[in-house]
């Protein structure tokens, strides 16, 4: 009630006291608190409880539940759930750092994902590009559009909406028409939102008549 609330310290207050009381965490009130923080602005706190929740499913201690020592419960994985929580666990501590403007660490949230053998999606996909053309951060937005087509993602036109902001807010209006023009190779056409960023991309270069 409390993370549902927006008060993710009060929240964490009361697991860690169960926890203390011998009651163990699980991959869901975890997967809440990553949801909590990240939406009170805390990506700090949201990535701590990210970690706690890949211990929970890790190959070397497959177990539902973090069961504390002074628990009387068994170890062992007594559902086979958790690995579920893992995805949207990482897209929410990725979002959190796209709040806080700060790409690169969303970045690593994302490497992690990878490397750990999870299978990337759309939405965590969108997530990285967005995060990176809030940060204006051009570079890294292609670097990671380029990833994700590799790994088969389809580009949306989200996708390429956030190119286009990310290169509009670095100043490179031009390039932005480059990617404007693939995705309409693509079929896709612009929706309300990518309309707007390319109307600001020709009002930043004064360029009126493309607008």
């Amino acid at each position: 009630a409390a993370a549902k609330s927006g008060k993710h310290l009060e929240a964490e207050s009361w697991l860690r006291r169960g926890y203390t009381d011998g009651f163990p965490f699980t991959s869901v009130q975890v997967s809440t608190m990553i949801d909590a923080s990240a939406r009170a602005g805390d990506p700090t706190r949201s990535e701590a409880w990210l970690a706690r929740l890949q211990r929970l499913t890790a190959a070397t201690a497959p177990a539902e539940a973090e069961v504390p020592r002074n628990s009387a419960r068994p170890r062992g994985r007594p559902r086979g759930d958790a690995p579920t929580c893992m995805q949207p666990a990482h897209g929410a501590a990725m979002m959190a750092w796209a709040r806080a403007g700060n790409p690169r660490r969303a970045e690593l949230v994302l490497s992690s994902v990878l490397e750990s053998g999870v299978v990337l999606e759309s939405s965590m996909w969108n997530i990285m590009l967005d995060s990176c053309a809030k940060a204006g951060d051009a570079v890294r937005a292609e670097f990671w559009f380029a990833i994700g087509v590799r790994l088969s993602l389809k580009p949306t036109c989200g996708a390429y909406t956030c190119l286009l902001d990310a290169y509009t807010r670095s100043g490179a209006g031009l390039r932005a028409e480059h990617w404007l023009l693939r995705m309409l190779r693509d079929g896709i056409m612009p929706d309300i939102v990518c309309s707007t960023v390319l109307l600001s991309s020709c009002a930043q270069r004064g360029d009126l008549s493309r607008a």
